[in-house]
């Protein structure tokens, strides 16, 4: 009787430490992550963050005498980047790939977009295709916002990326 007793406890024991143990279930993914100036491919794009700034005009590529200039308040967050198609055929950069987060939700879109056309050596806003193993094709983004988003260095900035269903995160503070 008293031997049932112990390992019956015994086996309770157990039982209980296992119920503590792993569960078995995989960790977290991690996002996949980008620092300026490396170079992440995802498929066949090859992307790089080459500069980042804050600027209260910019030059417009369009007009080349021309320079814009935020509302009142605001300013312009530059991001200059660069694609490369690393495939066999031809691919096309995203419309729409940048997202500026600040701070605990903030998020802004890019108000202009342009990018470097190989052919007719300029910026253009619609020069979207890259031909297999092309060179790397500049692009530059522009984010309106507001001034506080570059005076407050206490809250975290971030730039999300997305390319072919992959998210990808540029943390900047």
């Amino acid at each position: 009787m008293k031997r049932t007793i112990a390992l019956l406890l015994s086996l309770i024991m157990v039982l209980s430490l296992c119920a503590c143990g792993d569960s078995g279930t995989a960790a977290p993914v991690e996002e996949n992550e980008l620092k300026l100036n490396e170079p992440i491919t995802v498929d066949d794009y090859e992307f790089t963050i080459t500069e980042t700034e804050f600027d209260p005009q910019y030059f417009d590529g369009f007009d080349y005498k021309a320079y814009k200039s935020c509302g009142n308040g605001n300013v312009h967050f530059v991001v200059k980047t660069t694609f490369k198609n690393v495939g066999k055929e031809e691919i096309s950069i995203p419309s729409s790939f940048l997202t500026l987060e600040y701070g605990d939700g903030y998020s802004f879109s890019p108000s202009d977009t342009y990018y470097f056309s190989f052919d007719v050596l300029s910026y253009v806003s619609n020069a979207w295709e890259l031909p297999a193993l092309s060179k790397a094709k500049p692009c530059i983004t522009y984010f309106e916002v507001p001034e506080e988003v570059q005076n407050n260095t206490d809250e975290p900035l971030k730039l999300k990326i997305m390319l072919a269903d992959t998210e990808i995160v540029c943390n900047l503070r």
